[in-house]
């Protein structure tokens, strides 16, 4: 290896560098390493059908790491239902303070 060679991290060939912050040898490599699916490693109680959504209580399969209800519906009934008291605190403080007006 000379002293402007590099190994591209994708698929291990050594190639000579045309600018100091070149890290692949093509643009073929730089692509894929750019969009090449970003694996996401699940926590063991997703994926497992073990997961149970927070708003019915369903035992549903997660597709995605992070999900946390059986469908679109029940997050929406959770989502309101979380923010109802928080909603209901900012009507009435805008009412007091509009009131006088």
């Amino acid at each position: 290896m000379g002293a402007f060679d590099r190994v591209c991290p994708v698929c291990g060939k050594t190639f000579e560098i045309k600018n100091i912050r070149q890290i692949y040898c093509s643009y073929k490599c730089g692509n894929k390493a750019r969009y090449k699916p970003r694996e996401k490693v699940l926590p063991q109680s997703h994926g497992t059908g073990n997961n149970t959504c927070l708003y019915c209580g369903a035992a549903f399969t997660a597709t995605v790491y992070n999900k946390k209800f059986c469908c679109e519906s029940c997050r929406r009934k959770f989502r309101y239902r979380e923010n109802l008291e928080e909603n209901r605190r900012k009507a009435r403080e805008y009412y007091w303070n509009h009131k006088w007006r």
